[in-house]
């Protein structure tokens, strides 16, 4: 009888522990998720630079395919801004800006899905990414940019507007970059060239009105508090 007093005893003492074991790895694992940056995965200046880098070194037909998809998520991303301008800015500017984009890049959209079709590339479209993956990555940068502007009115969005689709662009140019020389059909080619001299004319004409409308410092480049007009 005592015996199988001291076996129960051992065995209680052994489950003991063990439950104690797992609640301190439990507690850790918690803290350890709780305090994770949010930004973990990567950050979105992360997945950026890496989007524009893997193009140094894609050439023919890797670099076409995976440049038009991910041109096509870019462009739907940029279109996605534009349209948000509509109903969240007052200044004439921003609109006609958000017009023309939507207007140009709708019209590339068409000719990158028609090139997909015409050169036997899988099949993409912004969110709707490929079954090989191309896109998903740029998607979810695109979706990332347009969540920034939720909920943003007048001047606020005005300021955070300028502020991402200069990013935007400046991405949309890093990409472009290595087209003449890695990409094998001459309309990819033309077409980065001409993505190449729109977006940068407009980036330039983002960051002018960043300084007249005083969200950024002539100074020291910050980004100022947003005034409501």
């Amino acid at each position: 009888m005592q015996k199988n007093k001291y076996t129960i005893i051992v065995i209680a003492t052994v489950i003991a522990v063990a439950v104690a074991g797992l609640a301190v790895y439990a507690i850790g694992r918690s803290d350890a998720i709780e305090n994770r940056p949010s930004n973990a995965q990567s950050t979105t200046e992360e997945r950026n630079a890496e989007n524009v880098s893997k193009y140094a070194s894609l050439k023919g037909d890797a670099f076409d395919e995976a440049y038009i998809a991910d041109m096509l998520a870019h462009h739907e991303g940029a279109i996605s801004m534009s349209e948000m301008a509509g109903a969240s800015s007052d200044r004439k500017e921003i609109l006609d800006l958000s017009q023309n984009i939507m207007q140009s890049q709708s019209e590339e959209l068409v000719r990158m899905q028609a090139w997909q079709a015409e050169w036997g590339y899988e099949k993409t479209m912004g969110g709707h990414a490929s079954h090989s993956g191309m896109g998903n990555e740029m998607s979810g940068t695109m979706m990332d940019m347009s969540k920034e502007l939720e909920a943003l009115e007048g001047s606020d969005f005005d300021k955070k507007f300028l502020e991402l689709m200069i990013e935007h662009h400046q991405q949309a140019v890093g990409m472009s970059q290595y087209a003449d020389v890695n990409a094998k059909h001459q309309e990819t080619k033309d077409l980065a060239k001409q993505i190449i001299g729109a977006q940068k004319a407009e980036i330039a004409q983002m960051q002018k009105w960043q300084m007249e409308w005083g969200y950024v410092s002539a100074d020291s480049g910050e980004s100022m508090p947003g005034m409501n007009h």
